[in-house]
């Protein structure tokens, strides 16, 4: 009997040396292929989902946009905030925050 394939979207190798899941038809790049940070992101990306709901890590999951997260380490906890864009999300926060 085969063994069974896995439901889960494959980290795969792009020609341009990034790490690359294709989720809902869509490219997500990661990172360099490979790396501690690209893996991260794959595991985020596969853990996490849609919607607000509880994360295995401990907390809450609000996913109201978005594939990818930014993460916000507060002193109360963790806040990951969903995005299509986490570098501008990311580079915004910190310009808001360095204001402050």
């Amino acid at each position: 009997m085969p063994r069974p394939k896995s439901t889960a979207p494959a980290y795969q190798f792009h020609i341009s040396g990034q790490a690359r899941v294709i989720l809902d038809g869509k490219d997500f790049y990661l990172g360099p292929h490979g790396t501690p940070e690209s893996y991260a992101r794959y595991y985020a990306l596969l853990a996490d989902g849609w919607g607000i709901h509880t994360s295995f890590r401990g907390g809450w999951g609000w996913y109201i946009w978005g594939r990818t997260c930014v993460v916000l380490w507060l002193r109360k906890g963790i806040l990951r905030v969903g995005t299509d864009d986490a570098d501008q999300l990311s580079a915004f926060l910190n310009r808001r925050l360095s204001v402050q």
